[in-house]
């Protein structure tokens, strides 16, 4: 009896583990997450992560392998019947996406602004390679290159920050999209000393940088103390560190591909950094107030002038100057992005950035600022902005020409 009763928990045990064990489940790029099936919906599905965390993923994403394997668990499940076997539902070889064949992007110049925007926390990568020397992973969007091999937690922290980034980028109505359909796959290249970091292009005090080709991160495995706006902690569930410095580097790859306008170009990429960040989504609704907030008291209080709307709005490239200088510049353009955003023209159509953009990408270059003056001097486009911020509390005022 008693060896009888061992034997019901053995073959407990056994039917257990072989119901827990993880299914890879594979996207139509080739990446991966590993994890049990939970529930299955008609347009999605509920996986449960090794650390326990319960994702949703749109079954249209899915391999048609794994969407099979799902509908045949569904019916199992109905019939009180054990999970499917994996050896009926093999994963097809995965083959690395190489091309690099530009992608059709759709415009969105209409598009309603968004309330909110951000990443569902769902992250598929694979393995192309893991070793002492150069590893690489690759996500849909995003290729890590690795001199040493990078742990889940580290993985997660780039891909969510980084997927996130593009995520809201994507969704603002400035036809953005193409930050969801690069060229290529944007490319991360990790460091983790003072030497690797210089080599591949990364500036003096930073953990983050961007050069033409790819993005530098350098990760800190030794001092968890150490002041840097990007550290991972090698122990950490989620790593913590400024989604700032990501999402204002971001903007400016992403914009590269529209124009090399200074105004624009740092100005979204500042607008984007005070957007606040809940749960990982982006909170659009609060961005006058938050932008208002971000710019220096000298400047809110009209004790220091901002350039000329002319001299913003004409820079070619990255000011030069003392930092007084550069910080009016960066207010300037700040608050002038934020005006034809919100404040212009249109009730908030956009409608003079619209066609400001349209431009840009008919032409592939130039500054048609005659779409953003809309008839108007710069004195009095000047003004208008000075009266748009007042209700805001921000009292401005243009240096005289």
């Amino acid at each position: 009896m008693k060896n009888q009763f061992l034997l019901l928990i053995l073959t407990g045990i056994v039917a257990a583990s072989s119901v827990l064990e993880a299914r890879v489940w594979t996207n139509g790029n080739g990446a991966t997450i590993s994890g049990n099936l939970v529930e299955v919906r008609d347009a999605e599905l509920d996986i449960l992560l090794a650390d326990g965390r319960r994702v949703t993923i749109p079954r249209k994403i899915l391999s048609g392998v794994d969407n099979a394997y799902a509908d045949e668990w569904l019916r199992r499940s109905r019939d009180g019947e054990g999970p499917p076997p994996e050896d009926q539902f093999p994963q097809p070889q995965q083959v690395t996406d190489t091309s690099t064949d530009k992608k059709v992007v759709p415009t969105n110049w209409m598009d309603p602004w968004p309330k909110k925007s951000g990443y569902d926390g769902v992250i598929m990568f694979k393995v192309l390679q893991q070793l002492d020397g150069y590893s690489v992973y690759e996500s849909d969007h995003f290729r890590i290159e690795s001199p040493k091999p990078l742990d889940r937690t580290e993985l997660d922290a780039l891909f969510i920050r980084f997927e996130s980034a593009l995520a809201a980028l994507a969704a603002l109505p400035f036809n953005l999209r193409l930050a969801m359909a690069p060229p290529v796959r944007y490319v991360i290249r990790v460091s983790f000393d003072d030497a690797g970091w210089k080599e591949s292009g990364g500036g003096d005090g930073e953990m983050i940088g961007v050069s033409g080709t790819h993005f530098i991160v350098r990760l800190n495995r030794t001092d968890p103390d150490f002041p840097v706006s990007i550290e991972l902690r090698k122990r950490a569930t989620i790593p913590d560190f400024s989604y700032l410095k990501p999402i204002h580097i971001m903007t400016h790859w992403v914009m590269q591909f529209l124009g090399k306008i200074y105004w624009l170009n740092e100005g979204l990429a500042s607008y984007m950094e005070v957007m606040p960040e809940k749960e990982g989504m982006f909170d659009y609704e609060h961005d006058i107030a938050l932008s208002a907030r971000s710019v220096p008291r000298t400047i809110r209080k009209s004790s220091l002038s901002l350039p000329s709307l002319e001299k913003i709005l004409t820079q070619e490239g990255a000011p030069q100057g003392s930092e007084r200088d550069l910080m009016r510049m960066k207010a300037g353009v700040l608050l002038v992005t934020v005006f034809f955003i919100r404040m212009d023209r249109g009730g908030g159509e956009m409608k003079n950035l619209r066609r400001y953009l349209q431009q840009i990408q008919r032409d592939g270059k130039g500054n048609p600022v005659e779409l953003l003056l809309d008839g108007r001097t710069w004195k009095e486009l000047e003004n208008e902005i000075v009266d748009a911020w007042r209700p805001h509390r921000v009292i401005l005022k243009f240096d005289s020409k």
